[in-house]
């Protein structure tokens, strides 16, 4: 009987990938043998426009009521390529209508190749602010051709297994949510990484890749072309986050270029293999899928590709682990961290992924001791808690606060009052050592100020803090309030994508936020663990209120201009350490479904199933096709 389940989930996998690909080539299957394959078009010059020193040039192609699945144009020109293409098409009622596609094409490439999916009369390409002179469009060419894409059948296995584990062993996954988040948000997560384009596409990519990559190579040293190199700066155009390919075809292009240049390029930039002192434990993951992708030889975007991989990896490995000691608010934590930023943030080179990961893990050590019913808590898995969130800490130092969480436990829950002093003291020293290294490079004048804010001046924005104290706290105040419902519940938390497309389900994703903080599955495990009281809520709220201030206020110091009422660079993201324990704040675990945790956890899943893959999905259809 077992063996008969597991043949009919491989026919089911395997008849749903295929029937996809066939719906989704369906266009092609049907088209009249003499417009399959390619078709050459050849462009005319319709316009060249020069008035008031606005340059335009207008390139025409003829296509007489083709089905156009691809449109491609070869050109040669030295820039960013901005053009605006219009498609005439054929609609509905067989009548002629326009639609526009604005484009931005790599630097890299010297073809443009956009989705079209119609019949069409005409194709006209403008381009804005170039003269004809300066650009030469070759042909055009019209690619009807039968395509199954790997990232679609990988989306389309996901979503399919997913839902044949959650029915097959839905005791084993829901009722240890910590296995079905892997199964989720590692396959997801997956999915993501396939549909995402090959250059820059997170906060400050180049920057985290930069110092993961040296990491990789330590201690020694390699020279790398032109293209390359521009992955290590913002200083350039080979990787710039605004230009992102507009289809699939583009995508494997400038994948193949970069390939080419990593293996045969002019190799004249010389990079040297270091550390980045605090920050480098935020990318031991990452340089490690970067040394295991050069050691095997593989291409570079092979080796974005494995940097990324394990960044996703260590994400899903730390959660794992968290999940499942947290002893409350397991859904809360499984949603915060199956929602698209967060998987986003997983796959992509940053440090996020260990500061957030670690503080999680941190919080459910020291939360499953203290609201245990043991009489005595377990010392030394406060002093790994403490070890494990000072480690996470480390790249950002904001979340210092955090780490005094065992300081709420009264010393007759220890062993003896000297274990009792240890860890707080511990607890203490490891706050102390965090913060020196966030206020002592301002109090000494050496703090890193980040460019982008303009004339910014941590030593003098410090001094202006201290000197109008109750200025500050209203300008602090007055944008936390600001900014509160979408960094919380909302857009900024959930639903942004960095260089990508922002994620949908904008009123679903707040609905699951106010569902996880306000239902509860079941009553409160009395039998095992004790029930936050007044003051453990009191002592959460003030070392998130503190982590956020210090969240701000970095952030003011490094990137806004002295002595101005506003603060910059403040996103989101950064709230997401301390999101589930404000979440756990919130909930009262009074509201109780009668559904039992099983169902509750299986509504739950799938919609945070169906959220991620909608987000692919919608990914694959903007880079892969």
């Amino acid at each position: 009987m077992r063996y008969k389940k597991i043949l009919i989930c491989i026919a089911l996998v395997l008849i749903s990938v295929l029937g996809v690909e066939l719906f989704s080539n369906r266009d092609i299957i049907f088209l009249n043998k003499s417009e399959k394959g390619i078709i050459e078009l050849q462009p005319t010059l319709e316009e060249n426009e020069n008035q008031d020193e606005v340059v335009k040039t207008t390139i025409k192609f003829d296509v007489g009521n083709k089905y156009v699945s691809k449109f491609e144009f070869d050109y040669k020109y030295n820039d960013l390529l901005n053009s605006n293409i219009t498609i005439g098409y054929v609609n509905g009622f067989g009548n002629v209508e326009e639609k526009s596609i604005t484009d931005s094409n790599s630097v890299l490439l010297n073809k443009n190749i956009i989705n079209v999916n119609e019949r069409v009369q005409y194709i006209k390409v403008e381009v804005p602010n170039v003269d004809s002179s300066n650009i030469q469009i070759k042909k055009g060419k019209i690619l009807n051709r039968f395509e199954m894409k790997f990232s679609r059948m990988f989306i389309t296995f996901s979503i399919v297994f997913v839902l044949e584990m959650l029915l097959l062993f839905r005791n084993y996954f829901l009722s240890h949510l910590e296995n079905a988040f892997v199964l989720v948000a590692l396959l997801m997560g997956i999915c993501m990484l396939l549909c995402v384009p090959n250059i820059k596409i997170g906060w400050d990519e180049e920057t985290h890749f930069n110092r993961a990559y040296k990491l990789a190579i330590l201690p020694s040293q390699e020279k790398v072309a032109d293209e390359i190199n521009g992955f290590f700066s913002t200083n350039t155009l080979y990787n710039y986050p605004l230009a992102q390919p507009s289809s699939g075809d583009e995508n494997e292009e400038i994948g193949t270029i970069l390939n080419d240049a990593y293996d045969n390029g002019k190799k004249k930039n010389e990079v040297k293999g270091w550390t980045s002192s605090v920050y480098t434990p935020g990318y031991v993951f990452q340089a490690l899928g970067i040394k295991l992708a050069k050691l095997c030889g593989l291409s570079f975007t092979g080796v974005v590709f494995c940097g990324r991989l394990f960044s996703l990896l260590s994400y899903v490995v730390l959660l794992y682990f968290a999940i499942k000691i947290l002893p409350i608010g397991k859904e809360i934590l499984f949603f915060i961290s199956a929602m698209p930023t967060s998987v986003l943030i997983a796959i992509t080179f940053n440090y996020d992924v260990v500061v957030y990961g670690c503080i999680a893990l941190g919080i459910a050590l020291i939360l499953r001791e203290y609201l245990s019913k043991k009489e005595v808590v377990n010392e030394k898995f406060l002093l790994l808690a403490i070890l494990i969130m000072t480690f996470g800490c480390l790249p950002k130092a904001v979340y210092a606060p955090l780490i005094l969480l065992p300081i709420m436990i009264p010393n007759k829950r220890f062993k003896s009052k000297k274990k009792a002093y240890c860890v707080k003291i511990a607890s203490g020293l490891a706050f102390t050592l965090l913060m020196s290294t966030f206020v002592l490079p301002a109090l000494l004048g050496k703090a890193q100020n980040d460019t982008r804010g303009g004339a910014v001046d941590s030593v003098a924005q410090l001094k202006s803090i201290l000197t109008h104290p109750i200025t500050y706290t209203g300008v602090l105040l007055e944008h936390i309030l600001k900014t509160f419902p979408s960094f919380v519940f909302g857009e900024a938390q959930y639903r942004l994508m960095a260089h990508l497309q922002t994620a949908r389900f904008e009123y679903l994703i707040p609905a699951m936020a106010a569902f996880v903080i306000l239902v509860s599955p079941k009553a409160y495990d009395k039998t095992n663990y004790n029930e936050l009281v007044v003051k453990d809520r009191i002592w959460f709220i003030v070392l998130i209120g503190l982590s956020v201030a210090l969240v701000w206020t970095s952030l003011y110091m490094a990137y806004t201009v002295p002595g101005v009422e506003m603060i910059n660079g403040v996103q989101g993201r950064y709230y997401k350490p301390v999101l589930p324990l404000f979440y756990i704040f919130l909930s009262s675990f009074h509201i109780h479904l009668n559904i039992g945790e099983d169902k509750y956890r299986l509504i739950l899943t799938l919609l945070c199933l169906l959220v991620l893959a909608g987000t692919c999905l919608n990914l694959f259809n903007l880079y892969c096709l």
